[in-house]
């Protein structure tokens, strides 16, 4: 398998992230939907001092936000959205070769 540079960059801001959270507690914010019907958690990574990994991934264009239904909005959608917007818009990550 062969990662490109995003890929990298995901691998090592997760890398980063373990380490400085060693020996921490972090809790799962769970969504509205605690799974999907493949058996997928939905929950939310939070770290001691509040950050929310999966807001922060899609922020720097390291994930991206996919609405598969129309459901009820995540309870983090709007942030979310506006996140990856914004990702979007500065070319980060995976936004920045796309058109």
């Amino acid at each position: 398998m062969i990662l490109d540079y995003v890929s990298l960059k995901v691998c090592y801001y997760l890398i980063s992230f373990l380490i400085e959270i060693e020996d921490k507690e972090i809790k799962l914010e769970y969504n509205n939907y605690k799974s999907d019907k493949f058996g997928r958690i939905f929950a939310y990574p939070i770290l001691p001092d509040g950050t929310n990994v999966s807001i922060e991934l899609v922020k720097k264009g390291l994930a991206e936000l996919v609405i598969y239904q129309k459901r009820k909005p995540f309870i983090h959608q709007a942030e979310l959205l506006k996140a990856q917007a914004e990702a979007k818009n500065r070319g980060l990550g995976i936004w920045s070769n796309k058109n």
